[in-house]
């Protein structure tokens, strides 16, 4: 692995390779080659730049944004520019709690933050495509609250808070269920995800099927979680071996240093990306599952939509050489 380039720079790469946003110095980074198919993944883009962006859908042809994201929660929340969502198309919010079978038509707008309503003269029209698609909505609250192993003390306050938000819509259930997320065990919460998230799976997969938003990046905050579980899907997809799937997980830390300050919330050990956890989270998909074929099946998205997604990843590879 060679050091990382930032787009500023010149570097960019094959497609299929792994790409980072620097939070600390607004610039978007990106590493040496990882496996060729048509997906990047990335920390959030909040704080691209023009020339990144212009790089984005010039030179690697980037079509859509795959965010796992809340977008009320998260996205709202988070600082800068946002010039991604300078079009008046993005960005563009799935909604969970109406899809059964994925269709557009479930798809809302965010309202712009004042920074994303202003569009640099400068700047071209914007082709990328930004999908919100929120990988704790409900449906992973309703599950993490029956399903958890807390202490009784635990339950009883999660409980009461969910009712406060009920009733009077205060925030501090969110803040309550945030920190669980965050200060539980890595592989712990990796579990949960890939159990109680297969509404947003299978539609970041339905998304990322369909051609014209192709070549894609998939991020989250720190693109490293949400993201790396989705980009083990795909590897898994596309009949990459465990060896391979992990190895690729664990470049997410080459990514992590600038985002450390970021992620003081975490557990210590979920600041990092260590091959271990990616193979207990393999191990668990195994296990319970059969095989990562079997849970995708599980989650609506079946062999064939499964073997539409490994043509269209691997086929039409274009690769782009540094200069």
């Amino acid at each position: 692995m060679q050091p990382m380039k930032r787009f500023s720079d010149g570097g960019y790469l094959p497609v299929g390779g792994s790409l980072f946003s620097s939070t600390e110095n607004d610039v978007i980074q990106i590493s040496q080659p990882t496996l060729k198919i048509n997906a990047y993944r990335s920390a959030r883009p909040d704080k691209i730049t023009f020339e990144d962006l212009k790089l984005l859908q010039s030179t690697l042809g980037i079509r859509s944004v795959i965010d796992l994201r809340s977008g009320i929660d998260e996205y709202s929340k988070e600082t800068g520019m946002k010039l991604l969502d300078c079009s008046e198309q993005n960005p563009k919010i799935v909604d969970m709690e109406r899809i059964e079978k994925f269709d557009l038509k479930d798809i809302s707008f965010l309202p712009k933050s004042k920074e994303a309503s202003i569009v640099n003269e400068n700047f071209d029209e914007i082709s990328i495509t930004h999908f919100m698609v929120n990988m704790f909505g409900r449906e992973y609250v309703r599950k993490l609250m029956v399903h958890n192993d807390w202490p009784l003390w635990k339950k009883i306050l999660g409980f009461l808070l969910l009712l406060l938000y009920i009733c009077f819509k205060l925030n501090l259930f969110v803040k309550f269920i945030s920190r669980q997320i965050y200060q539980t065990k890595l592989t712990t919460l990796y579990k949960s995800t890939v159990d109680y998230s297969g509404i947003p799976i299978r539609c970041a997969l339905e998304l990322i099927s369909q051609p014209e938003n192709f070549p894609c990046i998939i991020c989250c905050h720190a693109g490293k979680d949400r993201t790396g579980i989705v980009s083990a899907i795909l590897l898994s997809i596309c009949g990459f071996d465990r060896e391979t799937i992990v190895d690729d997980y664990a470049r997410s830390e080459f990514g992590l240093p600038v985002t450390h300050h970021e992620m003081k919330d975490y557990e210590e050990q979920g600041r990092y990306a260590s091959r271990e956890t990616m193979n207990q989270l393999l191990d668990h998909i195994d296990d319970k599952y059969g095989s990562m074929s079997k849970y995708l099946c599980s989650i609506g998205f079946p062999k064939e939509s499964q073997l539409k997604l490994k043509r269209l990843l691997l086929n039409d590879i274009h690769i782009f050489c540094e200069t």
